[in-house]
């Protein structure tokens, strides 16, 4: 039987709504179709809320899937209009309101340490290595806005040993509600990078956002940063908080040096490990150090390193064994740092023949053919290239002709069946682009499945 997070008179008391008697309930979720057996559906209306930066009408309200919900498990409901159907229900003024409350309650009962994370790349992989160490609850994908941390919140056992949460951004502002509501005892930024700068008026601006996170840092939390962005976080701390810094100058509180690309040496000064990279490249390096130091802040050894799985998370630089030729999937995301140090680490690798398959980098804003063109200079150890998307033959045109193999609009059935049939020509293959691009249109799953038939094939001829 799955664990009971909520029963339902403590869902009542959360919410401050009169207690009856109903189901407990062992997971929550807002969308109907991932709702699984004995959980609580959140209905939301998909309104504007613009204090999250939501100007628009989704056009999806979460109550007319009420129905589908309770058909898919769920045996309580939480709404905000009433509903003819027997199934219990809490009736609250606004759900997503009822969510963030029910969220402060749960957060106000956990004993465990609190981890928050953001940063513009590597949130995800961070947060799934990290919890590789600690074994405890961590959000599930990217939820790290202002429905999925609520959720997230709202998931976690009380009796958690540890949680760790992602807390993301698009818009100013956005950080700082959600760091609040996460309340973390270990706050840490990973990077700032030209990621969603269109959306700010500066990289300044950005840094300010990204930094926000510390703003809910519990009075005696850690704080965690690049050594570069220590000096705009250690003013703002107050009381008994603590910074501590990550990189690979020799001044951070918990420095790497890079041994080969799978191979790093972290220290702490008092501590020295040498630990495998998951996925290589000096990028995630620098991820595997914010991890060295958020154990070196829960006062944990750094041999906890030595035990973490090699594969990374899908999408996050995991690779892909397709006969005689190794994919390397990036797609989940890409910004113009992770796409260079993608491109550079790609490059170091020993393979024969190498192919890159690059898409858009989104929201750059005015900067977006610079950003574009400037990874021209990151592919010289790369064989050929294939771009796919409007804004990135910026970059396609600076491109010799001969490194050029073929450009596509979008990830369409004609690009996906070409660069399938090119795969085998290439023993390394790089897929990396923003999220819209590659990633929500399954891309490396067909790549993958479709040389897999053509193998398949082939072995039935023989």
């Amino acid at each position: 039987m799955s664990q009971v997070l909520w029963t339902w008179s403590d869902l009542c008391i959360a919410l401050d709504l009169p207690i009856l008697d109903g189901p407990d309930i062992c997971g929550v979720f807002a969308d109907s179709r991932s709702v699984s057996e004995g959980s609580l559906f959140v209905a939301l209306s998909g309104a504007p809320r613009p204090e999250f930066n939501v100007f628009e009408d989704s056009g999806r309200d979460g109550h007319s899937f009420v129905t589908d919900a309770i058909a898919n498990g769920a045996c309580g409901v939480l709404v905000h209009e009433e509903t003819d159907n027997e199934t219990p229900h809490l009736l609250v003024g606004d759900t997503l309101d009822a969510m963030w409350k029910a969220a402060r309650r749960r957060r106000s009962e956990l004993a465990c340490p609190v981890v928050a994370v953001t940063g513009s790349s590597g949130k995800t992989t961070f947060k799934d290595l990290l919890n590789q160490i600690l074994k405890g609850f961590c959000s599930s994908g990217s939820f790290n806005n202002h429905i999925g941390v609520p959720i997230s919140l709202m998931r976690t056992p009380k009796d958690a040993s540890s949680a760790i949460y992602e807390i993301g951004t698009n818009h100013p502002g956005e950080i700082g509600k959600l760091t609040e509501l996460a309340n973390p005892t270990v706050a840490v930024c990973l990077n700032v990078q030209e990621a969603h700068i269109g959306n700010f008026r500066s990289k300044a601006a950005l840094r300010e956002e990204k930094i926000s996170i510390f703003s809910g840092l519990v009075p005696d939390g850690v704080a965690i940063v690049p050594v570069e962005l220590g000096e705009f976080v250690s003013s703002n701390l107050t009381g008994n908080q603590r910074l501590l810094t990550f990189g690979t100058e020799s001044v951070a509180d918990v420095n790497f040096a890079l041994l080969n690309p799978y191979e790093v040496r972290i220290s702490t000064g008092k501590e020295t490990v040498e630990a495998t990279i998951p996925g290589g490249g000096v990028h995630r390096a620098a991820t595997l150090c914010a991890i060295a130091a958020v154990l070196h802040g829960l006062g944990m050894s750094l041999d906890r390193l030595l035990n973490l799985e090699v594969e990374l998370p899908r999408g996050r630089g995991n690779t892909i064994n397709l006969g005689t030729t190794t994919l390397i999937d990036e797609s989940y995301n890409a910004n113009p740092s992770s796409m260079k140090a993608a491109l550079k680490h790609f490059g170091e690798l020993k393979f024969e023949r190498k192919l890159a398959i690059l898409g858009d980098m989104n929201e750059l804003g005015e900067e977006s053919d610079t950003f574009h063109t400037e990874l021209v200079g990151f592919v010289e150890d790369i064989d050929a290239v294939v771009v796919v998307g409007p804004k990135i033959r910026a970059m396609s045109e600076k491109l010799p002709a001969e490194k050029l193999l073929q450009q596509f609009d979008e990830a369409s059935d004609e690009c996906r069946e070409y660069c399938a049939s090119k795969l085998p020509e290439f023993d390394g293959v790089l897929v990396k682009g923003s999220n819209t691009v590659f990633w929500t249109q399954n891309f490396c799953e067909t790549l993958i499945a479709r040389l897999s038939d053509q193998t398949d094939n082939e072995d039935l001829d023989t």
